[in-house]
């Protein structure tokens, strides 16, 4: 088994959480796929999180949207709300590992609710290619550290059409190398199969837990998601959950949440609409403030 395990739930698609089976992290060179390492001075880097299960290790992306509020994908929060933390900081290890109190104390939070939209249903979701409702939202226990400061939404969706440059961004693995098999040929170290009536694909990956970000165009819709074209760059596993901008008036807007993706993460990526999930945003937030 890898030391990164992305949960794949089709041999076409991708969840993009990572899964770490050890206790502790202790990555090195992670990023989005053909990303940038996120500087403090970059514009997104207040609104960005870690949302992470200490019962699996599952690491997961997310946007503060509000004070407490994190912006995350549901399939990141399928535990109990004990196992959740929400972690602030450009490198996760940095503070997961942080032997100091006060700077636990300040940059990893317990959860104390979620909401999840009523409609996300994996089992359900597997059987179509669109509209999954794959997001939530997490209130945390405590104040975020001090500089870090809400997301803003945008608010004209029109801005979105195709060719249009979406960022993203996330703590995922940066590197996904893959080789085609006979069925039962055994397994080296760190790699998963994936298999199917034609053969199988090795796949191991590997890096996660800095926060990088890159570009990629719009390419398609579905009535309440995108899809990016994402074979230049984009997410992979452990981005899910974080988000995706556009650049309208002078400011990076957040519209998206990631989805998932294929499983080589070098051809599409797919975000789900924060606003046209607005009849679920608007009071999920309000109900946990």
């Amino acid at each position: 088994m890898s030391r990164f395990l992305i949960a794949v739930l089709s041999l076409g698609t991708m969840v993009s959480c990572s899964i770490n089976p050890g206790h502790s992290i202790n990555s090195t060179g992670a990023r989005i796929i053909n990303g940038t390492e996120v500087q403090e001075s970059d514009a997104i880097a207040p609104h960005m999180v870690s949302v992470y299960n200490v019962d699996t290790n599952a690491i997961c992306t997310g946007t503060l949207i509000a004070p407490q509020i994190v912006l995350t994908a549901a399939h990141c929060v399928s535990g109990q709300k004990r196992d959740i933390k929400v972690v602030f900081g450009l490198n996760i290890d940095e503070y997961l590992g942080a032997r100091e109190p006060d700077v636990r104390e300040a940059y990893v939070h317990n959860v104390s609710d979620i909401k999840v939209h009523p409609l996300w249903d994996l089992q359900k979701n597997e059987e179509k290619e669109d509209d999954w409702h794959d997001m939530a939202v997490v209130k945390f226990k405590g104040e975020a550290p001090e500089g870090f400061t809400p997301a803003e939404f945008l608010r004209d969706l029109t801005v979105l059409q195709p060719g249009v440059t979406a960022y993203v961004a996330g703590y995922g693995v940066n590197l996904v190398e893959s080789r085609h098999v006979q069925a039962g040929e055994p397994l080296k170290f760190g790699e998963e199969a994936i298999c199917d009536e034609q053969g199988c694909v090795y796949l191991k990956i590997s890096g996660e837990g800095q926060l990088r970000w890159a570009s990629a165009p719009i390419a398609t819709f579905s009535e309440t998601e995108l899809r990016l074209n994402e074979e230049k760059a984009g997410t992979c596993g452990g981005d899910s959950g974080g988000p995706a901008f556009v650049l309208h008036e002078g400011k990076y807007q957040l519209f998206g949440v990631t989805s998932r993706g294929s499983i080589f993460c070098n051809s599409v990526g797919v975000y789900t609409i924060a606003l046209k999930l607005y009849d679920f945003l608007k009071p999920a937030v309000e109900s946990l403030q």
